[in-house]
Parts: C-alpha cells; structure tokens; sequence
C-alpha cells in the first residue's frame, strides 16, 4: 500500500479536494483507496459521505478507545472503492493533547517508527488498499 499525506498548516488551500480528487483519479485506475480524515472541521467527511448521520465511529473512537477496531470505522463513500475513516469535532480534544508534536500520530509511513499511533490503527486494514489519503 502506498501513503499519501496531504499536510498544511493554513485552512482553506484545497486538502479536502485534493484528497478526494485524488482518491478519484486513483480509483479510476483500478485500485482501492482509504481516505483517512484527520480535519476536526471534517470537510473530506462531508464530502466524500452520501448519508453522514449513520456515521457511528470516527478516527477520534479510533485514536482514544481501544474497544473500537480499525474495520468498524470504514465507511463508503459517494466514489466506488474509495472508503474512509471520518473525522468529527472531537478532534480538536486530541490536538490539545498532542501539541506541540502531532507527526506523532499523523505518520502512516513505512519508513517512520513502528509505534506511531496511525501506522498502528491502519496496519490491520492497509494490506486490503492500494492507497491511502490522509
């Protein structure tokens, strides 16, 4: 599986689109894509779910409760093979927490230390995608 990460400090640049054209165009070659929303405003969620509000889990459950496991927070969205993992408000609890080092958990890089949080979380649900976006 191949990572992608799509990083700016500054809002309003074009992340969630990027993310989700590129989900697209990845898609339109035959591949499976998992989008991983890691914006507390959730725009990659709003716009890549058709029916949000049967949304049960997001990356927040992922990242703070260890019941939750990775394949109970996947969701399709409107472009076929292409699923993600939401995000929600909540997030805005693990940035306070994180900072001022959030690469700890925002690395899903096989060339970056095992024991980052998402590298852990993904690792059970990477081998059944060709790409993830987050």
């Amino acid at each position: 599986m191949k990572a992608v990460a799509i990083l700016n400090i500054k809002g309003g640049v074009g992340k969630s689109t990027i993310a989700f054209n590129l989900a697209h165009a990845i898609e339109r070659h035959n591949r499976s894509v998992l989008l991983v929303d890691l914006d507390m405003q959730s725009n990659l969620t709003d716009m890549a779910v058709s029916q949000p509000e049967r949304i049960t889990y997001s990356v927040y459950d992922l990242m703070t409760d260890d019941t939750v496991l990775p394949p109970n927070c996947v969701y399709p969205t409107v472009i076929p093979n292409v699923d993600i993992i939401p995000a929600d408000l909540r997030l805005f609890d693990i940035q306070q927490v994180l900072n001022p080092s959030p690469t700890h958990w925002l690395c899903f890089n096989p060339g970056l230390p095992e024991n980052s949080i998402l590298t852990t979380m993904l690792s059970s649900i990477a081998d059944r995608k060709s790409a993830c976006s987050l």
